[in-house]
């Protein structure tokens, strides 16, 4: 089955070429036929993966979908320098941004390709459906994924589209993961003090009054929203920059 899905990719990356647009193939998964592009531009790099997905008895296999987000090292690099009390893991390459406000192409992490048509059934290339497929790709690709990337550039961006303009608790649709640490973080690395303080304030008494309340579960998470607060006030960060 690998030499099918092989030949599969390479009509794919033939059709597409992600290098025409910047990007290059930067991790291969053999085993569960994933494939992961990335592009730099200054301090911001775009994603894209796809696989194709098999049955669980591994005989039909179709081409997933396009899953695509905006990595800024910077924000990782910082999370990953301080020492959490709750530890969560956090690849170097997690989104920093999967979704932005009033981008209406996208409507959630990963864009579905056509109902999980089967183009390998029992080793078995259909290549009409493949041919199909592949032209949905191409669609989805020009007039979703690359326009996406279009509308965050900077740090900057994610400041003037998300923090500023949608309110706090609403920043988890867009920012992926630890939303409010990597918030916290974008914020100074911007200068955004004004927003900064209020935001840290207003989020740190908020938590002490739940444990006020007999949420005791959050005195950890306090305590690492405090020790990041410190981080960056010291500036040591500046040092990452």
């Amino acid at each position: 089955m690998k030499e099918q899905i092989n030949e599969l990719n390479e009509k794919l990356t033939q059709t597409v070429s992600f290098s025409s647009y910047g990007f290059s193939l930067y991790a291969k998964d053999e085993i569960d036929f994933a494939y992961k592009y990335h592009r730099k531009e200054n301090e911001v790099i775009d994603k894209i993966t796809y696989s194709f997905e098999k049955d669980k008895w591994g005989e039909k296999f179709s081409l997933s979908s396009i899953g695509f987000g905006i990595v800024i090292p910077i924000v990782n690099t910082i999370l990953g320098n301080i020492e959490f009390e709750k530890k969560f893991y956090l690849p170097d390459d997690e989104y920093t941004v999967n979704q932005i406000p009033d981008y209406d192409k996208k409507n959630d992490y990963y864009s579905d390709l056509i109902d999980r048509i089967n183009i390998i059934e029992n080793k078995n290339i259909n290549s009409q459906v493949f041919e199909h497929v592949k032209i949905e790709f191409v669609n989805q690709l020009n007039e979703t994924v690359l326009p996406f990337f279009f509308q965050i550039k900077s740090l900057q961006d994610i400041n003037d589209k998300i923090l500023e303009k949608e309110q706090w608790q609403n920043w988890s649709n867009y920012i992926f993961g630890k939303t409010y640490f990597k918030a916290m973080i974008i914020l100074k690395l911007v200068g955004n003090e004004k927003r900064y303080n209020e935001f840290t304030t207003m989020y740190i008494s908020r938590i002490e009054e739940a444990i006020k309340n007999g949420r005791d579960d959050l005195q950890a998470y306090l305590n690492d929203v405090i020790k990041l607060d410190q981080y960056l006030q010291s500036n040591v960060h500046k040092d990452l920059v």
